[in-house]
């Protein structure tokens, strides 16, 4: 399809990927009046898609998606059209939508996606579904579920993957200056207290915490390239996101970065070794100071929230977890899937399930989630699928020639596999389309050999 045909279909596109989630966030919200601002943004998409070239549309639908995901609407908004999360559903599937018409999709990519869409069929008919869920919200689970591996499947070129990955390592402070803006004129508060402040930017520190360890990898990635790009402003994004996922105080996003920070930091050293010994051991001797005030400032704050207290409705007790509940609720939202382990409960019952342990209207781990809802066929199904589709993605990177691109490609995939098992990476947009751009624009800019990539050696 040639450059003229894209651009004639872009409009096209454009209007399906609006109008439909329009359509889509009225009927799920119940809430007709959410069909306006949807209308309002949907022309205005058509009357810039008609000036915007056809070489840039794409990063301006990706970069659009990753700037939707520096806020947090119900915390800015209230209640009303404007904070259903369908709003911002549809907004996402919209931009994916006009990405993927003009760059095409990796269908290998793709699969886990693909699968699911039967495994909700399957779970409605075979499974248990529990009282309140509806086709509507089974559909609905099912858009949220597949938008990261959508943003994955995307054949991102090396441009497009260079200039998202520099709006990436940017996302997190975006969030946070817009928050210190909307704090200033009264609207909002920048700090949550709980067992201990936690830093929300215009998101809530949870989300804003994903986004920083997703600009983590952003900075490290772009640092490891020679491009027009500054490196030593890499480094400063590299320092700066480090410094909010800290200020958020979530304790998975400090892992999932300190699991990003490991390789590239024993990297940088041994480069810097063999260049020339003693400035190399400066820099160590800096790198472990700066590493050690580090922990000095996190360790008490997560030791604060390792010790906060939860409360469980079902019991009526109080407890102190160091896991914030997260045990506690594991059991009983495993309870809830024992009449159907084989089939489970049904796509979209993860998101309804009500348990005692306060505060968890989610389960925190994907794997769990995923068992609840489709059982251990579509569990084992999904496990198989998504391995698939990061093998068809790390594949497409040879060995020769790629180094430690590569290997950072799949020390970030096992991240995410790990983060997975405590928060909600596929079931939160903000969480799935920031770390899965993250790992697909990775793989394009890995690939040696591209026209303006350079990797460092």
């Amino acid at each position: 399809m040639g450059a003229a045909t894209n651009k004639h279909w872009l409009p096209a596109f454009t209007i399906a990927g609006v109008l439909g989630a329009a359509l889509y966030g009225a009927a799920v919200a119940q809430a007709p009046m959410i069909a306006l601002p949807i209308g309002l943004v949907l022309a205005v998409a058509l009357a810039v898609a008609a000036f915007v070239p056809v070489s840039a549309s794409p990063k301006i639908a990706g970069a659009t998606a990753l700037l939707l995901l520096t806020i947090y609407p119900p915390k800015l908004f209230g209640g009303g059209p404007l904070a259903a999360p369908e709003l911002q559903k549809g907004l996402l599937v919209a931009c994916w939508v006009g990405a993927a018409s003009l760059r095409g999709v990796n269908w290998p990519v793709m699969m886990p996606a693909l699968v699911l869409a039967p495994l909700a069929l399957l779970s409605g008919i075979l499974g248990q579904a529990p009282e309140g869920l509806t086709a509507l919200q089974t559909v609905s689970s099912y858009v949220t579920l597949s938008l990261g591996w959508s943003f994955l499947a995307v054949r991102w070129r090396p441009s497009d993957a260079l200039f998202l990955l520099r709006i990436l390592a940017l996302a997190p402070l975006v969030s946070v200056g817009l928050g210190i803006l909307l704090s200033a004129a009264g609207l909002i508060d920048l700090f949550r207290e709980t067992s201990v402040a936690r830093l929300g930017g215009a998101s809530i520190a949870a989300l804003l915490g994903g986004i920083g360890a997703a600009g983590i990898g952003a900075s490290i990635t772009l640092s490891e390239l020679r491009t027009s790009y500054s490196h030593r402003l890499n480094l400063v994004l590299f320092a700066v996101n480090w410094l909010i996922v800290v200020a958020t105080a979530s304790r998975g996003p400090m892992l999932i970065g300190a699991i990003l920070t490991l390789p590239w930091f024993i990297r940088l050293t041994l480069r810097q070794a063999r260049a020339d010994g003693l400035v190399a051991a400066v820099r160590l001797g800096l790198g472990l100071t700066a590493l050690v005030a580090a922990l000095a400032v996190t360790i008490p704050a997560i030791q604060a929230r390792n010790d906060s207290q939860t409360f469980n409705a079902a019991t009526g007790t109080v407890s102190t977890d160091a896991t914030s509940g997260r045990l506690t609720a594991w059991k009983e939202f495993l309870k809830l899937v024992e009449p159907s382990p084989v089939f489970g409960l049904g796509v979209g019952a993860g998101p309804i399930a009500k348990i005692g342990e306060s505060g968890f209207e989610a389960q925190h781990n994907e794997y769990l989630r995923s068992y609840l809802e489709t059982g251990a066929v579509g569990l084992l199904a999904m496990l198989l699928a998504a391995f698939a589709a990061f093998g068809a993605l790390v594949r497409r990177v040879p060995r020769a020639g790629a180094g430690f691109m590569r290997r950072f490609l799949v020390w970030q995939i096992a991240a995410f596999a790990l983060y997975s098992l405590t928060d909600n990476t596929l079931s939160s947009p903000y969480l799935s389309v920031s770390l899965m751009t993250l790992i697909a624009t990775t793989a394009v800019v890995a690939r040696p050999g591209q026209k303006g990539i350079a990797q460092r050696t």
